[in-house]
């Protein structure tokens, strides 16, 4: 019988046992955590300084040209010079907030587990992040990254409620331990004659 992880224990049932588990590494989580704060912060403060001269730079120019009653000019200009500088906005906000983001071990499932009831996804702090009745599991598809998975619900056929397991290290062994404990073989979906 496998041993529980200590994150799963106290989430079994009495009488619900672990079937297959894997732990996400913190070398994994370090490896994904894309947050680089020197490198967003660097970008969000050129970002800045680039979309204020650009505003600033569009109002001189502005003015030139309502002075010249060029408003030909002034009505194709404007738009792009505010264009891009609430693109250069935009991308210094988005870069603030990648800095702020919480590091992805916060976020993300630290455990997955199949047990002999459902399927489990556990937070490093312990709480509960996604379960799945195993009576529920329909399909498993590959996601589109090398390390995760797609647990679909019967009757979800485009996949919105599905349970998503990410950054696994060997997502064949969690397709297999869930082929082999809980979803239905081709045979038994076969129409009876």
């Amino acid at each position: 019988m496998l041993q529980s992880h200590p994150l799963l224990t106290p989430h079994l049932a009495p009488g619900e046992t672990p079937l297959w588990q894997e732990a996400i590494s913190d070398e994994r989580f370090a490896a994904a955590d894309a947050r680089a704060p020197v490198k967003n912060g660097l970008l969000a403060f050129i970002a800045a300084i680039l979309g204020l001269w650009f505003s600033y730079w569009g109002l001189i120019q502005l003015a030139g040209l309502l002075e010249k009653a060029d408003y030909l000019t002034i009505s194709f200009g404007a738009p792009i010079v505010i264009v891009i500088a609430l693109a250069l906005f935009w991308y210094t906000y988005m870069s603030i907030r990648r800095l702020t983001a919480p590091p992805l071990d916060q976020v993300l499932p630290a455990l997955y587990a199949l047990t002999s009831a459902r399927l489990v996804a556990i937070r490093r702090d312990g709480s509960l992040a996604d379960e799945l009745a195993t009576s529920l599991i329909e399909d498993i598809e590959d996601l589109p990254t090398d390390s995760g998975l797609r647990v679909k619900k019967h009757g979800d056929t485009v996949g919105d409620d599905a349970f998503c397991m990410v950054m696994l290290e060997d997502p064949e062994a969690a397709s297999a331990a869930i082929h082999h404990h809980v979803a239905p073989t081709e045979q038994d979906n076969a129409p009876e004659h």
